[in-house]
């Protein structure tokens, strides 16, 4: 028989810098639940949407995450960027926002980290630090690689 729960998700942003993140959620069958994009200052955590998950005997669903976020670089200088980021202007000042993303397993776009009946009505963490994410529940913790699409700054790096 199984068992439907809700859990809560918050982003802890452990960069060092400003993002808006999207979080998606979707649990084996089920249509994807998705946050709105929501700023996340350094060494904040908030809390961006409540998740709906089952358990049980004889479920075979696992939860799937992916991680979106936008971080805001201002550019001095020439530099050439790749095709496709574009520039606007603020203050200005020529900005990018440098698309960033969760990493997953071979020939998915989802990360499993999967809930049990321990992270019902509590809240899972999703702790984004530099190169990489921890989804951190109550039941247990998984991680994953946090990377840009683009390398703006490919001979250096973008930290």
């Amino acid at each position: 028989m199984s068992i439907s729960h809700s859990a809560k998700v918050a982003v802890a942003n452990k960069t060092g810098k400003k993002f808006k993140i999207q979080v998606l959620h979707q649990y084996t069958g089920d249509s994807t639940e998705e946050s709105s994009w929501v700023a996340v200052g350094p060494d904040e955590t908030v809390e961006v949407m409540s998740v709906r998950y089952r358990t049980g005997f004889l479920t075979t669903g696992v939860d799937n995450w992916i991680v979106n976020g936008i971080e805001e670089i201002e550019v001095e200088g020439d530099i050439k960027l790749p095709e496709g980021l574009p520039i606007k202007k603020v203050g200005g000042k020529a900005h990018v926002d440098l698309r960033w993303h969760s990493g997953h397993g071979a020939g998915s776009d989802w990360k499993v980290h999967t809930l049990r009946s321990d992270d019902a009505d509590k809240t899972t963490v999703i702790a984004i630090y530099p190169t990489t994410i921890e989804f951190q529940s109550h039941s247990g913790t998984s991680s994953t690689t946090w990377k840009p699409e683009f390398d703006i700054f490919p001979n250096i790096g973008i930290n």
